[in-house]
């Protein structure tokens, strides 16, 4: 898929379930993709839950009618990072610090989110952070990631840039 994606270009490349690279994942989007009920298709997406916030496809009201959407979303995930990112994590995993290298998180602020990028950010594992939140993030929240960067004498790394590090689609005003 990747030389296809080089030699015709990504726009013109219908990625498929078999080109998902990880066999973990490929085996949890599986479950969606066959999933013939609500209950499965809500089952099969807990079960993928951590692959799904990170490709920014963690919804909570996904049906039956919307799993070609949710597909399609999770597989052009997967070509444009493999196209454009040489690094993908999940969060909770253990990963080892890369100094130099900037971080792009796309969570849902869910407390244990939160202290993990407060974590990530104490431990110093990336050269800079942006934050991307999928749901609305409450201020206490955002004073702990600040607290932890505070402490951490990381606030240099979270700070705004033209593209905006920590954004929020859902503002509370």
């Amino acid at each position: 898929m990747l030389f296809n994606c080089v030699l015709y270009g990504p726009e013109n490349i219908v990625p498929t379930l078999e080109d998902l690279a990880d066999a973990c994942a490929k085996q949890k989007v599986k479950k969606i993709e066959e999933a013939l009920t609500q209950d499965e298709l809500q089952t099969a997406i807990k079960e993928a839950s951590e692959y799904l916030a990170v490709a920014g496809c963690l919804r909570p009201d996904w049906t039956l009618c919307d799993k070609e959407i949710l597909m399609k979303d999770i597989l052009n995930f997967h070509l444009i990072t493999r196209m454009h990112v040489p690094i993908q994590s999940l969060l909770h995993s253990d990963r080892d610090p890369i100094p130099d290298v900037p971080a792009i998180y796309f969570v849902m602020p869910t407390e244990e989110n939160i202290d993990r990028i407060c974590q990530d950010l104490r431990n110093q594992l990336y050269e800079s952070y942006y934050l991307n939140f999928i749901s609305a993030i409450s201020r206490s929240k955002l004073e702990d990631i600040a607290s932890a960067a505070l402490g951490a004498n990381a606030v240099n790394q979270v700070t705004k840039s033209p593209l905006e590090n920590v954004f929020n689609l859902y503002p509370p005003y």
